[in-house]
């Protein structure tokens, strides 16, 4: 009686590994057929307010995390179709969540960008600075979080701000340029940093470094 109890438990035992093998070795084939490029580039959209586009067939690693590795990527703005984007990257590294995943959902809580160029205008401030969306999580949030200073300065209602968790943005071997004469003219080199931001009702750190005129700056 005893051995047959023991047979039987090895016997579920090896059934559940081998269901846990499989599901890992189809996790690459669930994800690239279900959300990989499509469900990604849409995620972002909504994030950023940009029309996000990912040209190159997107790669899935299961180990030693599960991620979707992106190439060619693009945001631009959605009402200027013939302007060139606004962020373009050659490859964007999106740390997912493996169950979201299976069940055809994204869910990530890191996006590095590698080798990104960002595109910024001279304002009448003297600043550059990036065009602005015209929608998004994190502009609404913004909007917010004004509305909610401007209503009360000295002891504004925190409670009223959006909850949604965002998390971590790398960058890495970036550039910043700017249109001069119908070309593009960097005005920044080797950026490289990340933001990093819990929960939009939360505070934000930023870390950058770079260099500007061939000085190097630390932000």
């Amino acid at each position: 009686m005893r051995s047959s109890l023991i047979r039987r438990g090895v016997w579920v035992i090896g059934v559940a590994v081998l269901v846990i093998a499989l599901a890992v070795a189809a996790l690459p084939l669930i994800a690239s057929t279900r959300i990989v490029r499509d469900r990604i580039a849409w995620e972002l959209s909504a994030w950023s307010g940009f029309r996000v586009s990912i040209d190159g067939s997107p790669r899935i690693e299961v180990w030693p995390k599960f991620r979707a590795i992106l190439s060619d990527v693009t945001l631009s703005q959605w009402t200027e179709t013939d302007a060139p984007p606004v962020i373009e990257a050659e490859r964007v590294e999106v740390d997912l969540s493996a169950m979201a995943a299976v069940q055809g959902d994204v869910q990530f809580s890191t996006a590095r960008l590698v080798r990104p160029t960002i595109r910024v205008e001279r304002k009448a401030s003297g600043l550059y600075l990036p065009p602005l969306p015209t929608g998004g999580r994190i502009t609404r949030s913004i909007d917010t979080a004004r509305g909610v200073v401007t209503a009360n300065p000295q002891k504004p209602d925190l409670g009223r701000l959006p909850s949604d968790p965002f998390g971590i943005v790398e960058f890495r071997d970036g550039r910043v340029v700017t249109s001069v004469g119908g070309k593009d003219t960097e005005i920044l080199s080797s950026l490289s940093g990340q933001v990093n931001w819990a929960a939009m009702n939360s505070d934000a750190a930023l870390t950058a470094t770079g260099i500007w005129r061939g000085v190097a700056v630390h932000l």
